[in-house]
């Protein structure tokens, strides 16, 4: 029997590290929304990434 991986939709991503940069912690957040910290954490560092390319692409 094979598990089916959960596929997060982008806005529910961005509601989560919403309610992070809101000052909320981040376990707190995982945990009322049934997720590991760990992958919420993985999320942040990805929108920052993200971020950090886009500035870098401004700059030319």
């Amino acid at each position: 029997m094979t598990k089916n991986r959960v596929v997060y939709t982008k806005g529910f991503k961005l509601a989560i590290l919403s309610q992070i940069e809101s000052e909320l912690p981040l376990a707190q957040v995982a945990r009322e929304n049934g997720l590991h910290p760990a992958l919420v954490s993985r999320w942040k560092k990805y929108r920052r990434t993200v971020l950090a390319f886009q500035e870098w692409g401004d700059i030319d």
